[in-house]
């Protein structure tokens, strides 16, 4: 290439222009417009002009030169109008120089200055040419009308990203900020992006904006949110990222008044082979605040024995299978229990009322007669389709300070005493640890109480419907109904025997247990101390236990069950990823009100239990919280399982789930 020859090159997305003053092997050295010198390979061109400048005149005259060819050219790219160009040619599939162009465009025999207009005018439009080095080819009409929409979107958002920016910044400095247009989505935006990180479909969006305002960590967001009002300082993010509904659609709740009313015009009897019960006592026994009551206890006294029955809501008679809610209910697996918040299974119309054993109200039951002797043993059950009438309604404090005045409960106390004293002789495994009661008051201070397991109406509800469960399995085992059944195997290495044990041996037995095992195969559950066992006691809570229900009602009459086996798997297989939720989501938000618990009390002195060494680690149990933490083996003393620590909070967040403790005293220390 001759010296002193006109070139033009893309550097940074743009042309710019250049004199060749030196041409080596696969590279040639050019003078640049900014007055650099540079090395460039010959193939990076996009044109080259047979005008050569005087390359031996001092650099600012050739700079000058350069400058006037540069201003020329681009003072005819402003003359180019592509739009015009792109209608003559669009129907032309295939490529063009610019020469070829810049003829069809200035006339015959273009210069060098008009070809180098058409190359910038086409460059720097790119809308209705696609590019190809130094040729072009016009796109379809199709394509420029999406080319069209994606600018204009790309315009949208860089509109809503400044604005987005500015907002955020004005709304963490001052706590207010006014609202862009297209607020509502962008606040969808930022707490899907805040939740879901890299898995939200508006993570690149959401990303960008917070540069934008720029804020380096995404935690400023949740601030952000409260300070809108869009979240509560203690949102329960879990159900958010678990997607789990909190409520319920229209089309759930409007199913759920039209069976309330299709049952308040079928009177319970009519038409029905149900055993009236409505003369029998019956007594419900609940923690306070309960409002969809499922099971309830009757006694008898027998000349040489007693007859207890069981009697649970029955939810089949109203709740179909393959009906609207009753899929909603799969879909839902199980009510939600949480600190601060309840979540039920069916629509409150159902599981509140219509299925709820109320007081002093005549309800559908299915309902288990067990003729037990004197000496505790199961003579012979049977379930019935009944009619149950609660004429006592008792919390558990309540039954507890009645207990020795009151002959039903103390008969159900001493009978599920014996009953368990059966299991553990089957080398069932009672634990015995505390359990506790979180409670957050309208300034949502966490206080902590703690539930007596062992109080004797909490034993007499838990022991009989255990035994329920138990005479369930074995009643669908006889039959050989498909059914669900729930079966464990030995703990891993056993620690407990008959006593009751420390709080450190009934910890680290827990961690032996084996997995409970949800299976259409009946089975033995170890833990309990039972030869079978299928959960039919909670249907209004659980969806395992009202298709347990419906199978126990079709094996009563002639055996016309509602699930086949395989169908009974098929329940498994959909329940069993919205429990697995469900279970993460009560622990989690137990946790979150455990730890915001901690926060409050930093810097006191808890009570720890050391319940394992590790290399660089004790895990430590808190006995305040009932919850594991961990310790530095380099904490400075010499600790083994089963001591006593005395540690203080460091730091928490229960936000971001993490715990930080460290000694406050020597083991054993007061």
């Amino acid at each position: 290439m001759k010296l002193g020859t006109i070139v033009e090159y893309i550097v940074e997305k743009q042309i710019t222009c250049g004199v060749v003053l030196d041409e080596k092997p696969k590279k040639l050295r050019i003078l640049t417009e900014s007055n650099r010198e540079i090395r460039l390979s010959e193939k990076r061109l996009t044109s080259a002009s047979k005008e050569c400048l005087d390359i031996s005149v001092r650099r600012s005259s050739l700079l000058g030169r350069l400058a006037e060819i540069i201003a020329k050219r681009k003072g005819l790219k402003k003359t180019v109008n592509v739009f015009e160009i792109w209608e003559v040619m669009n129907n032309e599939e295939r490529w063009f120089d610019a020469k070829t162009i810049a003829e069809l465009y200035f006339g015959d025999n273009p210069s060098e200055d008009h070809v180098s207009a058409i190359m910038r005018a086409f460059f720097e439009d790119r809308l209705y040419f696609k590019f190809g080095t130094n040729r072009f080819s016009p796109r379809t009409a199709e394509q420029v009308d999406q080319l069209l929409k994606r600018k204009k979107e790309e315009a949208d958002r860089e509109r809503m990203l400044e604005a987005g920016g500015n907002w955020l910044r004005d709304v963490m400095d001052t706590g207010i900020g006014n609202l862009p247009p297209g607020g509502d989505e962008l606040i969808e935006v930022l707490k899907s992006f805040y939740v879901f990180d890299k898995e939200s479909p508006h993570y690149r969006l959401g990303r960008d904006l917070l540069n934008r305002a720029g804020f380096h960590s995404k935690d400023v967001l949740f601030d952000i949110l409260v300070k809108l009002g869009v979240w509560d300082p203690d949102e329960n993010l879990i159900l958010v990222e678990y997607e789990v509904p909190d409520s319920f659609s229209k089309e759930i709740l409007d199913e759920a008044e039209r069976v309330c009313r299709d049952a308040a015009g079928q009177p319970l009897g009519v038409n029905s082979p149900r055993k009236d019960l409505t003369w029998l006592p019956t007594l419900t026994i609940d923690g306070r605040g309960t409002f969809d009551f499922d099971d309830a206890l009757s006694i008898e006294h027998e000349e040489d024995g007693y007859r207890v029955w069981v009697h649970v809501a029955d939810v089949a008679h109203f709740i179909h299978p393959g009906s609207l809610l009753d899929q909603d209910a799969m879909c839902r697996a199980s009510s939600i229990y949480m600190p601060d918040k309840r979540i039920p299974m069916f629509p409150p119309r159902i599981s509140e009322q219509l299925c709820s054993l109320r007081l002093a109200e005549d309800k559908p039951a299915l309902s288990l007669m067990i003729s037990i002797d004197r000496s505790g043993e199961v003579r012979k059950f049977e379930f019935v389709e009944s009619v149950i009438r609660v004429d006592r309604q008792f919390t558990y404090y309540e039954a507890n300070k009645m207990l020795e005045a009151d002959k039903e409960l103390a008969a159900l106390y001493a009978l599920a005493v014996q009953f368990r004293k059966q299991r553990l002789a089957a080398d069932a495994l009672q634990l015995t640890l505390p359990e506790i009661q979180i409670l957050i008051d309208e300034e949502r201070l966490v206080s902590l109480g703690r539930i007596n397991r062992e109080s004797p109406s909490r034993v007499a509800v838990a022991e009989f419907m255990i035994m329920a469960n138990w005479l369930a399995g074995r009643f669908l085992r006889q039959k050989g109904i498909p059914a669900i059944y729930r079966s464990q195997g030995g703990a891993r290495k056993r620690l407990l025997g008959a006593e009751i044990g420390t709080v450190f041996q009934n910890w680290s037995q827990r961690r032996l247990l084996s997995r409970v095992v949800i299976s259409p195969d009946p089975d033995t559950h170890a833990g309990l101390g039972l030869d079978a066992y299928s959960s039919c006691t909670s249907p209004i809570r659980k969806y395992f236990d009202l298709v347990t229900q419906r199978q126990i009602k079709g094996g009563i009459g002639n055996n016309s069950c509602a699930y086949s086996k395989n169908e009974i798997c098929r329940v498994i297989q959909v329940v069993a990823e919205p429990m697995r939720r469900i279970i993460s989501v009560q622990q989690k938000r137990r946790r979150y009100w455990l730890l915001r618990y901690l926060e409050q009390i930093k810097g006191e002195k808890i009570e720890a239990l050391v319940v394992e060494k590790r290399r660089d680690r004790y895990i430590i149990l808190l006995f305040n919280v009932m919850m594991e933490t961990w310790l530095p083996v380099n904490c400075g003393l010499d600790l083994g399982p089963g001591d006593t620590v005395y540690v203080k909070v460091d730091s928490v967040s229960p936000r971001l789930d993490t715990l930080s403790v460290s000694l406050s005293g020597n083991p054993k220390e007061d």
